[in-house]
Parts: C-alpha cells; sequence; structure tokens
C-alpha cells in the first residue's frame, strides 16, 4: 500500500500468528469466522484488528470475524536499508585478479514463490514445508480449492531478503610473446554464490513501482563460467 505521507510499497496485509490448535479452536468466541469459514485444528490463525459499529466505521476492535478489515500495515522494510559493494584489484608479475561483492541489508521480501507452491493441495511442495496432518505439523494444513482462509497475504511470507552476493570474479594471465603487443587469458564467474536466508529464487528480486517488496517471481540471475583470450596487436 502507498499512502501520502508514508514510505511507498508498505506491507498492507493479515497478522500471521501460527495455526489453530484444539485449545485455540475451544477458546473462540461464538460464531467467530475466517473469510466466512468456520475455523478447524491446523488452520492458519491471524490477528482480529478491527471491527464495524452500526454505521459501517472501523472499531479498532476485535469482532470476532477475520476479514479485509483485519489487514495492518506491518513495520517491515520493503526497500534495502543499505545496499553495498565491495570491489578489489590485484597485480602480481603477468596475473590479474579482480573481485567483486554486492548485497543489500534492511530488506524484507513478500515471498510469493512459496506461497504459490503452497497455495493448494495438488502443487509441488518445499522440501521443507510442514503442514498439519493428523496431530503434526508447524504450518497450515492444505486444502483443495482453498477458500478457508489458509493461503491469505499474511506476515507468513514475510521474510528477510538481505544477502551478500559473489557477483564477480577474473583471474587472468598475460603471456609474454614478442609478436604481438599484448596476449592475455583469462577465466571468469558471474553470480558464483549468494548468503542469504530467504527461500525464494533469488534474493536480488525487483519489485513493481508501488510494491518493491513483493517477489514476483521473476526469472533469477544466472550463475555463468566463461574463458577468454584477448590479443592486442
Amino acid at each position: 500500500i502507498s499512502r501520502i505521507g508514508t514510505p511507498v510499497g508498505q506491507f498492507f496485509i493479515y497478522d500471521y500468528l501460527g495455526i489453530y490448535s484444539q485449545e485455540d479452536i475451544d477458546n473462540l468466541p461464538p460464531g467467530f469466522t475466517v473469510v466466512g469459514f468456520a475455523p478447524q485444528v491446523g488452520d492458519a490463525k491471524h490477528r482480529d484488528t478491527n471491527g464495524r459499529d452500526d454505521e459501517g466505521n472501523l472499531t479498532g476492535q476485535a469482532d470476532g470475524q477475520i476479514n479485509a478489515d483485519d489487514r495492518i500495515v506491518v513495520d517491515a522494510n520493503p526497500v534495502p536499508a543499505v545496499q553495498f559493494g565491495l570491489n578489489f584489484e590485484a597485480y602480481y608479475k603477468n596475473f590479474d585478479f579482480t573481485i567483486f561483492f554486492q548485497g543489500v541489508a534492511g530488506r524484507d521480501g513478500y515471498n510469493q514463490l512459496y506461497a504459490d507452491l503452497i497455495s493448494d493441495a495438488q502443487s509441488n511442495y518445499p522440501v521443507d514445508f510442514d503442514p498439519y496432518i493428523e496431530g503434526s505439523g508447524t504450518e497450515p494444513r492444505v486444502i483443495a480449492g482453498g477458500g478457508d482462509g489458509n493461503q491469505l497475504p499474511s506476515t507468513r511470507w514475510l521474510e528477510s531478503a538481505d544477502y551478500l552476493r559473489l557477483k564477480n570474479i577474473q583471474i587472468g594471465y598475460t603471456i609474454p610473446w614478442k609478436k604481438v603487443q599484448a596476449l592475455r587469458v583469462f577465466v571468469s564467474a558471474q553470480n558464483l554464490f549468494t548468503i542469504t536466508k530467504y527461500r525464494g529464487w533469488d534474493p536480488e528480486f525487483e519489485g513493481g513501482v508501488f510494491n518493491p517488496g513483493v517477489d514476483q517471481v521473476g526469472y533469477p540471475n544466472l550463475r555463468t563460467v566463461t574463458g577468454g583470450l584477448s590479443i592486442t596487436f
């Protein structure tokens, strides 16, 4: 969400609290619903933050219903607080060496890829997905067709998108040869490794103008290794 006087692209989503236990269900007020459905054990639990009075005005008080009124502006950073890079060059006799690290810190990302992968019962799940099944599991149960509120856009999908990446490295050697001015061979690599806790394809994702923190599942940066020969006559 983008509003006058606030940062662009703030996250306006539900506050995820885990999954319902039997004790949680037993303690719910009568008639409690999540987007029109009565929650069951293993369903996603969200914070009831708002309701409406008889005139339709928001009250800021829980009303026993989870719906669009319960979305909140989350205290998270869709754009990096810091962007940094480190470039180093070295030369020794006929050898040359360059290396470039790049990264960001203080950025939160909405992992749309992970949300899509566990969206329904027919999906291909990530290896670390642990849905509630017959009394065990840490994530909401999966139901064919959805509609139960388990896939609502929420803080469940917010992750740190900080990373440090070896963006480029190159090693070269200039071969002495009197017939040419310079003869150099080299090998280089791009995006050789990335240190991050982000579970999406690439923490270096590009969001939209008004949703810079949403990973729209674009094609990730490729890891490439190349070699070459340059001759100067």
